[in-house]
């Protein structure tokens, strides 16, 4: 009798619901658009002055860990020298990265987990998700796509400690003298 009810009232629930829906989906693609046009519009920020007695020290470049939607991204990525992600993960100080590194997951790796391959970014540039052909997708959702010099491959993979990671950001410096996740990203 319970299943009857549900059955019969269920139509009627996802009928009020659809509009709701409908005006969700709405409102973040409008802010999708908005955070897109930020994000091109926005130059990148200047670099604060060191606060030193002395010499000017050189900025360890910010290098993006970014993490794989699937184990056949990565040979894209590799022959075609870029990398993407969403504009929303990058965030608006995208332009201050100097190089990626990739994270290969556990899930899609087993024992090649880890960090192996980085490069030096060239350019950076926000577009909808729909124009990365080499891996395509239908969205309209802003992503940063990197374009990058010849990978490099580190001496020695860096390998996952725990739980592994969607994104994250270190130095150059600590990307390559780090031996696992953990010490990668300590603050």
């Amino acid at each position: 009798m319970d299943s009857i009810v549900i059955i019969l009232f269920l139509p009627a629930v996802l009928f009020l619901l659809l509009p709701l829906l409908e005006r969700i989906s709405a409102h973040r693609a409008k802010a999708s658009r908005k955070t897109a046009a930020t994000l091109q519009k926005e130059p990148a920020p200047a670099p604060e002055p060191a606060q030193s007695s002395g010499p000017a020290q050189p900025q360890d470049p910010v290098v993006l860990i970014g993490s794989l939607s699937s184990a056949s991204q990565l040979s894209v990525c590799l022959s075609d020298g870029f990398y993407h992600i969403p504009a929303v993960i990058a965030g608006e100080d995208h332009r201050r990265i100097e190089y990626v590194a990739i994270y290969q997951s556990r899930r899609f790796f087993g024992a090649a987990a880890g960090v192996r391959y980085y490069a030096r970014v060239r350019t950076s540039t926000v577009l909808p998700r729909y124009k990365i052909t080499e891996i395509p997708r239908q969205s309209n959702m802003p992503y940063v796509r990197f374009e990058l010099d010849e990978w490099q491959t580190l001496p020695l993979p860096i390998v996952p400690k725990g739980k592994g990671i969607t994104s994250a950001r270190c130095t150059l410096s600590r990307l390559l003298s780090s031996d696992n996740m953990h010490q990668l990203l300590k603050k």
